[in-house]
């Protein structure tokens, strides 16, 4: 997959050095410091999403040759699902169930990247970048079930709940292609580190009153390289 990967980016290179010349007909190399650029990943069936795989990705330039990129990533998720149920037979014995589930998910990531970009063409630059990124995760899960019937009761519950952070490093590599003053055509390939940290707790309630309480920890370093993303940059 790396060397797929790094075929492609280096295709990508080729193929931008051969048509840049129908990009741009002014000579003039493009001013790109004080600009603020918007960046957006082109998907699958070129559907547009944030270049970084967040809410937010955007850049600014202090220079032709320096640029500061910082992606954000907000998550919230919630579930509340209960169910009741009442079961009545001819001889007026009965069975009463119900089972709830509550599910709360919340998700935050930051990455911070300084670009430094050597202009290698007016309409075409090459960049390296690197930078530090920080995950934190949380999740809480709820579960009840009980049973009331003609001949008793039974009630069972299960409490969970997830805490994990990572920090680490990007290191990248990219070009970009200005089709216009004011759009750049990206792609880029690179690799991440991470150390990751986290926590999970349990709560447990069974049929016959015994209850389970414990929690479980988890440390893991990482590193991988992501696949080559395309993109496209709007400046302002």
């Amino acid at each position: 997959m790396r060397k797929k990967n790094l075929f492609v980016l280096i295709s990508i290179l080729l193929f931008t050095f051969t048509f840049s010349s129908f990009a741009q007909t002014d000579t003039t190399q493009i001013d790109l410091a004080g600009k603020f650029a918007l960046q957006f990943q082109i998907s699958q069936n070129f559907t547009l999403s944030s270049f970084q795989g967040g809410t937010f990705s955007g850049k600014y330039h202090f220079s032709n040759n320096s640029a500061l990129r910082l992606g954000i990533y907000v998550g919230l998720a919630s579930r509340d699902n209960n169910i009741y149920e009442k079961k009545i037979y001819p001889d007026t014995s009965f069975i009463k169930s119900f089972e709830g589930n509550n599910y709360v998910k919340e998700q935050i990531k930051f990455s911070f990247q300084y670009l430094y970009y050597i202009t290698i063409k007016n309409s075409i630059s090459v960049y390296l970048g690197a930078g530090p990124n920080y995950t934190y995760n949380f999740s809480d899960r709820d579960t009840k079930l009980s049973y009331n019937s003609t001949f008793g009761e039974d009630k069972t519950s299960t409490g969970t709940s997830t805490n994990m952070y990572s920090f680490g490093f990007d290191v990248l590599i990219g070009i970009e292609w200005f089709v216009r003053s004011n759009i750049g055509i990206v792609a880029e390939y690179g690799s991440s580190y991470s150390y990751s940290k986290s926590n999970y707790a349990y709560n447990k309630l069974a049929s016959n009153g015994t209850r389970q309480i414990g929690e479980e920890n988890l440390t893991d370093n990482s590193f991988n390289p992501y696949s080559v993303k395309f993109g496209v940059s709007i400046y302002f």
